[in-house]
Order: structure tokens, then C-alpha cells, then sequence
């Protein structure tokens, strides 16, 4: 210990108003870790989440689409509640949808309120979504991003996510192209099983975000 970390010790004991003397009760609170619920199929989840479609997309989607998040064997969300600005009323302040097909999860949708953002609440649904992911022993999850929203491709990096390819013009009002990212989750289930093919069609909703939709699962041999 150098001579002035010693005077710097000696001047915290002798002034009581210094934070290291603060006594816990004193000291700054720790922000709350924030945790997503499920989202259910009732209306003030629905009504919400699409209130927050419609303040942060172009073509949001309806109530009705987003009870395929609520819909068992098919998709799956999550949200987060709070104070809504700038009023201060409560509800739904971000949330995240993922479709499930086989043993892949796709996510198609996470919104986080404009006054709300860069405080956690993202990071708390894609962490509710992946951890749903690996406890339904999904295999992978992706997910389309536009590549002009940097904010969202640092959140998926930090997350694991990398990109794997690029549909070209996928996004619309602006064209965008849109990088497909990829985690691994576990090895595939099927793979136990020979080879699956599995065809899906992509069906646009009214923003032109991809909603997965199973059509057909075929078994064949090994080659």
C-alpha cells in the first residue's frame, strides 16, 4: 500500500460522510434485476403488446396474431410491465414472441417502449426466451434483425447470437436486406432419428416478418 492510499484510508475513517463509511441502510439501493413473464392469451397482455406493436412498427401486428404467442405448441412470449411514460400509468413496457417448429424456435418479434429503452427490459425478454428454448430442449433459435438497428445487433451478439446468412430485401418501408442470426442451443433431437426434412412455408404478416408455420415433416433413411 503506497503512503497516499494510506492517507486516503485515514481520511474515510475520519470523515463519517464518506460512501465508504455509509452505513448499508445509507448507501444506494441496487437497481432491481429485471425478470419477463409469460404472456397470456387475456387482454390486457394482448391489448398491450399490440399497443407497443403499433408505437414501435410501421405495420404492427393485431391482438389476434399475438395469441399465436399464447398459443401452446405453436409460439410462446414474454413481457415486461411498468411505468408506462410519460403519463406513469402501468403496462406493458416491452415484450418478445417466439414460434416453435420441431425442435427450432423462431423469434419474430421483441419491442421495447421508446421511453423504456436502455434500461435492461430487452435483455430480459430475450433471456426469458432463450431460457425457454433450452428448457423445451430446442436445438437452435434464430431470428431476422434489420441491419440498420444497431442497437438490437449488439443486444443479440452479447446474447450469442451470430449471423449465418442474409434474405435479401426481406425488410420493407425501408428495403432492407435482413441478416439471419443463429445460436446452438443442444444437438438436434432428430438426429437420433435419421434425416428429417422439414418444409415450412413463410407467410407474411403485415409488416413482412416472418412467422414459421410447420407444413410437412418427412423420415428417411441415412444415406
Amino acid at each position: 500500500m503506497t503512503e497516499q492510499d494510506n492517507l486516503d484510508s485515514r481520511e474515510n475513517r475520519q470523515n463519517p460522510e464518506s460512501p465508504d463509511n455509509a452505513s448499508a441502510s445509507e448507501r444506494p439501493a441496487r437497481a432491481p434485476r429485471l425478470r419477463a413473464e409469460r404472456m397470456q392469451k387475456i387482454p390486457a397482455h394482448l391489448e398491450g403488446c399490440a399497443a407497443l406493436e403499433k408505437l414501435c412498427f410501421r405495420e404492427p401486428w393485431s391482438a389476434h396474431s399475438l395469441e399465436l404467442l399464447c398459443t401452446d405448441g405453436i409460439g410462446v412470449g414474454f413481457l415486461c410491465t411498468g411505468s408506462i411514460p410519460p403519463g406513469g400509468g402501468q403496462g406493458v413496457v416491452a415484450y418478445g414472441g417466439m414460434m416453435v417448429a420441431v425442435d427450432e424456435g423462431q423469434i419474430t418479434n421483441i419491442a421495447v417502449h421508446p421511453g423504456c429503452r436502455r434500461k435492461g427490459y430487452g435483455q430480459a425478454v430475450l433471456t426469458a426466451l432463450i431460457r425457454y428454448a433450452k428448457s423445451a430442449h430446442l436445438a437452435s433459435v434464430t431470428l431476422e434483425v434489420r441491419p440498420s438497428n444497431q442497437a438490437a445487433l449488439a443486444l443479440y451478439r452479447h446474447s450469442g447470437f451470430s449471423e449465418v446468412g442474409r434474405r435479401k430485401n426481406f425488410y420493407t418501408k425501408p428495403t432492407e436486406d435482413a441478416p439471419v442470426s443463429y445460436t446452438h442451443l443442444t444437438l438436434p433431437t432428430c438426429a437420433a432419428y435419421g434425416w428429417v426434412l422439414l418444409r415450412i412455408h413463410r407467410t407474411s404478416d403485415r409488416r413482412n416478418r416472418s412467422v414459421i408455420r410447420h407444413t410437412d415433416c418427412l423420415q428417411r433413411d441415412k444415406p
